[in-house]
């Protein structure tokens, strides 16, 4: 844990394995995961487009859709990040997902519908979202 808090310091790691180092839980998992990603391109990273924005990033297959795009400074809406509010709902327009846990809060027919929880999924590919009110963060001048 020591030896990842100096690498934070230091400014050895990015800006998406600083968000991703400070959401995860434990000593063990900040470790792993820190040192996976110190050799990121072990990682598949996709490209996700929201449709009505235009607005793009990149996301590696490890992280949720969620957890990417906070990283890369847009915010869509959320809450829970479980799978059980449903605050984070929209629509995959093109491309792959999986989710991290077994059901997440969808109805089959909503999942048939195309609707995610971009809070529990992860990309298998490049995606298209539809996603109501997404925000982008301003940029530190």
């Amino acid at each position: 844990m020591q030896l990842c808090m100096q690498l934070l310091h230091w400014g050895k790691l990015s800006r998406l394995q600083r968000v991703y180092a400070q959401m995860t839980d434990g000593a063990d998992t900040f470790f792993t995961g820190v040192f996976f990603m110190g050799i990121e391109k072990n990682f598949l990273h996709f490209t996700v487009s929201l449709q009505d924005k235009g607005w793009q990033f990149e996301t590696p297959s490890h992280l949720s859709i969620l957890e990417a795009a906070l990283a890369a400074g847009i915010t869509l809406p959320n809450s829970c990040r479980n799978g059980t509010c449903r605050t984070c709902m929209c629509k995959l327009v093109s491309g792959q997902l999986a989710y991290r846990i077994e059901w997440p809060g969808l109805s089959k027919d909503e999942k048939d519908e195309g609707w995610i929880l971009p809070c529990v999924a992860t990309a298998l590919t490049d995606l298209v979202v539809a996603v109501a009110h997404p925000v982008k963060a301003e940029r530190e001048a």
